[in-house]
């Protein structure tokens, strides 16, 4: 592993909370709001003032910014894609004298201690990134079923998650980059996924990755994101991205596309197999069990899409339809 030269004009320990915005303004509204709580950082580090990168032209996040109780950075980046926001929020940090940068969702709040149990972790154990916890709160009325697809399951992470790796409450060192930049790709820009190709980037250069079970961030699950529709395009996507990760990590690591293909393609199959077997066999428990099942092949057939190059595009736009 390549050493990481340390900063000496202070962005060592100096942090940036950054927001990704896409057309939330209620949520934006509450999550600036409980940014405006959190505890002062804890020696030796310095917090500087949020950053706000709203991904709409048409600049519908700017209003909400500016009644923001505390004084906060906004830009508009006008590229589409999560790609582009999450690296112009990185340039931003950078430009402002950030070393670090907290990501947060624009639909979540945070306590009050969730910056400081993030660079407390980053700085007990010497990493470049930091995952902290996130609970999900469903609307009322919420069918269990949807509740057992697991599509909004509570991210209580420990250093046994691997693979999944989140920028919906997430520390990064971005001055000096762990790597080589930009650090969210943008072949995932409309498809999701940068985040888990970077963490897969961090442990292939052998970058350090640790957890902060103590730093809550809190998401409301909108009534409009509970549905079968919206639950099984999720599905598809996540089964999509993990093939499609794996082929852009491949890049790095000399394994044949042709061998991550089949792999993937053959897992799909077996996923599928299994989530009907499991659906038939968990059918006693009514709708709740099926989805169980029925969520392992849905994931399944996602794998299969990505293993003959077919990607789903989740955060397409109506205006960027082919």
């Amino acid at each position: 592993m390549d050493a990481i030269t340390p900063r000496v004009d202070g962005r060592e320990r100096t942090v940036a909370v950054a927001v990704v915005t896409y057309r939330r303004p209620h949520g934006l509204q509450r999550l600036l709001d409980s940014l405006a709580l959190l505890d002062a950082c804890a020696a030796p580090w310095t917090q500087i003032e949020p950053i706000v990168v709203d991904n709409d032209p048409d600049e519908s996040a700017k209003d909400v910014v500016a009644l923001a109780p505390t004084p906060t950075r906004y830009v508009v980046e006008p590229e589409p894609g999560i790609s582009a926001a999450r690296n112009r929020a990185i340039a931003e940090a950078i430009d402002a004298g950030a070393g670090w940068i907290a990501f947060i969702d624009d639909d979540e709040t945070v306590t009050s201690n969730w910056l400081n149990e993030l660079l407390a972790v980053a700085e007990g154990e010497s990493a470049d990134a930091v995952i902290g916890a996130v609970r999900y709160h469903h609307p009322e009325g919420t069918p269990g079923w949807f509740v057992g697809l697991g599509v909004f399951a509570d991210q209580l992470v420990t250093d046994e998650d691997g693979f999944y790796f989140t920028t919906n409450n997430t520390l990064l060192r971005i001055d000096p980059s762990p790597i080589e930049p930009p650090l969210f790709d943008p072949r995932f820009g409309l498809t999701g996924g940068s985040d888990h190709h970077l963490g897969a980037r961090l442990r292939q250069a052998g970058r350090t990755v640790a957890y902060a079970p103590a730093s809550f961030a809190d998401e409301i699950v909108l009534p409009e994101r509970v549905g079968l529709r919206s639950a099984m395009q999720r599905l598809l996507r996540n089964g999509n991205v993990m093939v499609r990760v794996d082929l852009a990590t491949a890049e790095y690591d000399g394994t044949p596309e042709a061998k991550v293909r089949a792999r993937a393609g053959l897992e799909g199959l077996a996923r599928i197999g299994l989530g009907v077997v499991r659906a038939a066999r968990q059918s006693p428990d009514g709708a709740e069990g099926v989805a169980r099942g029925l969520r392992t092949s849905v994931v399944g057939a996602g794998q299969i899409l990505a293993s003959v190059g077919a990607t789903v595009e989740e955060y397409r736009r109506e205006s960027e339809a082919p």
